[in-house]
């Protein structure tokens, strides 16, 4: 991968997205573009449950 190609997989990161779109680096539309070519995964996530620990304070 290029330099070039890395820096702009970079301009959309959700770390530095609001900060460039600040600046004017990227636009609303380069934005949006972007996230309607997203696909949709949902018929591959998986559900896991937790269970939480009760604490041992309540029993001393």
């Amino acid at each position: 991968m290029s330099l070039s190609d890395a820096l702009k997989d970079k301009k959309l990161d959700v770390r530095l997205r609001d900060k460039f779109l600040a600046q004017g680096r990227l636009t609303g539309d380069e934005l949006g573009s972007y996230q309607s070519s997203l696909t949709d995964d949902a018929d591959k996530m998986t559900v896991v449950e937790t269970t939480e620990k009760k604490s041992n304070e309540s029993e001393a």
